[in-house]
Parts: C-alpha cells; sequence; structure tokens
C-alpha cells in the first residue's frame, strides 16, 4: 500500500508540471519554497507544453519517510522551440496523516 500511494504522490508531481499548475504541485509538495515555487510559475507561463517521464531506479521506505531515486526527463516546448532536460532526481517523501507527500527534491545531471 505505501508503494501505491507514493506512486500516486508522483504521479501527482508529474501531473501538476503537465498542467502547468503551480496549485497542483503545492498539493503534492506542501514544503516547496517561495523561491521552487516562482522558479517553477515562471517555467509554467513560459512553457506551452510541458511532457515528462518518470522511471523509478530505486525506493527505499524508512517509516514514515521515503527515498526514490528516478531517471526523469521533461521535454519543454517554448516559444515554438522543443527543449528536452534529463536529470536523476531523488524525491524525499514524509507521510502525512496516511499520504505521502514530497518534502524535497534533488537533482543531479543525467549521463
Amino acid at each position: 500500500m505505501d508503494l501505491q500511494n507514493i506512486h500516486a504522490a508522483l504521479s501527482g508531481y508529474q501531473q501538476a508540471f503537465e498542467n502547468r499548475n503551480i496549485d497542483q504541485l503545492r498539493r503534492v509538495w506542501p514544503s516547496i519554497t517561495k523561491q521552487e515555487a516562482d522558479r517553477n510559475q515562471q517555467s509554467f507561463r513560459a512553457a506551452s507544453q510541458i511532457r515528462m517521464k518518470l522511471s523509478e531506479k530505486s525506493v527505499n521506505i524508512a517509516g514514515d519517510s521515503a527515498l526514490v531515486e528516478c531517471a526523469q526527463t521533461i521535454e519543454i516546448v517554448a516559444g515554438g522551440n522543443r527543449q528536452t532536460v534529463p536529470n536523476n532526481t531523488t524525491f524525499s517523501l514524509q507521510r502525512r496523516s496516511g499520504e505521502w507527500v514530497i518534502a524535497r527534491i534533488s537533482y543531479g545531471k543525467s549521463r
């Protein structure tokens, strides 16, 4: 059940980006900083389309915390130009009131 709920949180993150919806992003990532939210909002406004693919590499659950490592690829269409951005992404999640939410995200360049 935990794994299913973790997948639901990551799916919510992906959908928020694809919908370009900052409020939806805040629901799955309530600890997002103002700076991160502003940066994402600017990207959402500039893009006419965003597609994201998350491929899990590992999931480690310890009590009410989880660490999920993914290969993340974001395809952004802005100003008629298409850009693909690959990253290695680590999601730190916390269980709150039975639901998993993103606590922190760290990015590393994909090789």
